[in-house]
């Protein structure tokens, strides 16, 4: 995915919203985005759009924590530090490598 389009949702052109401030227009590397594109073929279930980008995500949770990362939402917190995630995974191994022994 070399990001040489002008449509919207290019790296060239920023995405509409209506009227939330986009954080990132853009999620992950490119080396990511690629390795996730090659995952993917024409025959895959990526009915999920993102409306921001245009990434295609084979589910419905997985486009809402896509679109959260857009605009920076973090809905988990940490309870020892200052640390949030968009994602409860992510939240637990943070949790897990900081804060190893303390109850999750």
């Amino acid at each position: 995915m070399s990001g040489s389009g002008n449509g919207p949702g290019s790296p060239t052109s920023p995405p509409q919203s209506s009227g939330v401030r986009v954080v990132k227009p853009t999620i992950g590397s490119e080396a990511a985005q690629e390795a996730a594109h090659r995952r993917r073929n024409s025959d895959s279930k990526s009915s999920h759009k993102c409306s921001l980008c245009g990434r295609g995500l084979t589910a419905k949770h997985n486009l809402d924590n896509h679109i959260n990362s857009h605009y920076g939402i973090k809905k988990y917190r940490c309870p020892y530090c200052d640390q949030a995630s968009g994602t409860r995974h992510v939240l637990k191994r943070h949790a897990l490598k900081k804060h190893p022994g303390q109850p999750i």
